[in-house]
Order: C-alpha cells, then structure tokens, then sequence
C-alpha cells in the first residue's frame, strides 16, 4: 500500500499494521467515505448513462494505471472496487495477495480484468459499458507504448 500510494495510485489508506501477539499479521485500512462497491452502486441504479459511461472510462483508465505501474490485480472483482456515487473516485481494496510490484503480463491483466467481468451479471453492466472499460484499458496502454513505457505484454 505504500508503493501503491508512492506511485499516486488509488487505494485505501492504511491506518496500522504489525503482527499480533499470537504471530499474525494485520492490516488496519480507512473505510472510503461515501463509497459504495461497484456492485451495490450499479445495482442502486443511482448513475445517469453519462455517469455510467464516465465511469466505465475512468475503472479502465485506473486499471490499465495500475498494471502499467506494476501492480498486479489479482483480486479484482466488483466487491472490491469502490466507487465515489458522486466523484465517480475509483479506489481498489483487498491488496493482500498482489505481491511486490513487477511488471504485469498481458495474460495476467487478462485474466484480472476477466475477474472483475465475471464478477458483475449482465443486469448490472452491459456490453457497452464492458466494451468501454476495455477501450478505456487498451487507450491508456497503446499511449503508454507509444510513449516508450513498458506495460502489459
């Protein structure tokens, strides 16, 4: 959580940590004020379509940041993606078993970006909304090659 808030990256911020007396780790994060997991908050039908299409850009331009930074996803699902109903602030949670930041294959972003698709039904996002995630991914990714950075492979 450190690198990931050295990088500027969205994740929630850590209050404590250490191990207890029995030898077991912890960690003690801040809830994310307002936000709602993705899930709840599509499910609430509280976003407009332009809030909707908004958001789908802004989950596929955070994860493609994310990966490009070196951070693998591997839990990412709909539960612990946080959404801002307002600010439409993206925040990912659950980060105990990403490992030490390295560069991201592709077939590890697939597989990550397929976690958070399985993890949402078809009532909930549709495949405009899915479509624009994807497309929101591969901007930020070609642009990043483009560049001269590294990135999913």
């Amino acid at each position: 959580l450190q690198r990931l808030e050295a990088a500027g990256l969205p994740g929630p911020q850590w209050l404590a940590y250490g191990t207890d007396p029995a030898g077991r780790a912890f960690l003690l994060v801040d809830e994310v004020p307002g936000a709602a997991d993705l899930r709840s908050l599509l499910s609430d039908n509280r976003l407009s379509l332009a809030d909707r299409r908004t958001l789908a850009e802004r989950i596929g331009r955070t994860l493609a940041e994310i990966h490009l930074a070196g951070f693998a996803t591997p839990e990412l699902n709909a539960k612990h993606l946080l959404v801002h109903p307002r600010t439409l602030a993206v925040t990912l949670i659950d980060w105990q078993s990403a490992g030490r930041p390295g560069p991201v294959s592709a077939d590890a972003a697939a597989r990550q970006l397929a976690g958070l698709h399985a993890s949402l039904t078809d009532d909930l996002a549709g495949g405009r909304e899915r479509s624009r995630v994807l497309w929101a991914y591969r901007r930020v990714v070609r642009q990043a090659k483009a560049s001269g950075q590294t990135g999913p492979r």
